[in-house]
């Protein structure tokens, strides 16, 4: 009897089955199982500590962009609070000095329209007489107005543009001013050396000025306000051939680091 070549293949398929699964009962695959596992483990453990690795390694970059962007987060906010501190503490130092300033006033009248003004320095002056402040006519500074330091008198206004005020030195020749002694109320006229010291003049011979008394402005010609502080009386010249005295006068404030200056209105 002869079977069709389709029928032999199903029959081998079925014995080829049924061997497998005695084998299989008797565990006769099991040395078979483990020597793959022995070849295979190794592989399998290097494949997942790859994959292990690149996870930790994509994890740690995202990470790393995460930080970086939070850095760059915080660095701007400390700048801001930084600019801000800044801006406080010159509004700070602006209200005292204004504070201070009016409390020198010698008229309350004059507390009116103080403009606040910080010095420049002219570095087109090499006499040391003169100084440029970063207010002008747009702040309301004009020329004559008066600039002082606390009580201290500064110098005058000589010109002004939109942004900028040249300010002549009370140590300018070319300054002349009503000044008087303090304590002994002796009046002469003051006027700059060359950036170096005042000198006061015409004063009579029998009038009283000593080293040590202080010079302040007497506002009798109308152009500074009375009570300025110019100086201090250092010597006083009493040759017999001059009939009117002079004294040497010491400034008493640094016209070289002013810093922040008050400009009066003279009206």
């Amino acid at each position: 009897m002869t079977f069709p070549p389709c029928y032999n293949a199903h029959v081998r398929w079925l014995l080829a089955s049924l061997v497998i699964f005695i084998l299989g009962i008797f565990n006769i695959f099991a040395p078979i199982r483990g020597g793959l596992q022995f070849v295979l483990n190794p592989l399998q453990f290097g494949l997942q500590e790859m994959a292990g690795g690149m996870r930790d390694g994509a994890s740690f970059y995202f990470n790393l962009r995460a930080i970086h962007s939070e850095n760059l987060t915080l660095l701007e906010r400390n700048e801001g609070l930084l600019s801000e501190l800044l801006r406080l503490k010159s509004l700070e130092e602006e209200n005292k000095l204004l504070k201070d300033q009016l409390g020198v006033l010698v008229t309350e009248d004059l507390s009116k329209g103080l403009i606040l003004a910080k010095t420049l320095g002219n570095f087109d002056d090499h006499t040391g007489t003169s100084i440029v402040l970063d207010r002008g006519s747009l702040h309301g500074i004009n020329a004559g107005d008066v600039v002082v330091k606390g009580q201290h008198l500064v110098g005058l206004v000589r010109s002004v543009t939109h942004q900028r005020s040249d300010v002549e030195l009370i140590t300018s020749p070319t300054l002349t001013l009503s000044v008087m002694d303090f304590e002994t109320k002796t009046e002469g006229l003051a006027r700059g050396e060359f950036g170096t010291s005042v000198l006061m003049e015409r004063i009579l011979p029998g009038e009283q000025v000593q080293p040590g008394n202080l010079i302040i402005t007497s506002g009798r010609d109308g152009r500074v306000f009375p009570g300025y502080l110019v100086g201090e009386v250092i010597d006083v010249s009493e040759e017999s051939a001059e009939v009117l005295k002079q004294a040497s006068i010491k400034v008493l404030i640094n016209l070289d680091n002013l810093g922040k200056v008050f400009v009066i209105p003279n009206k």
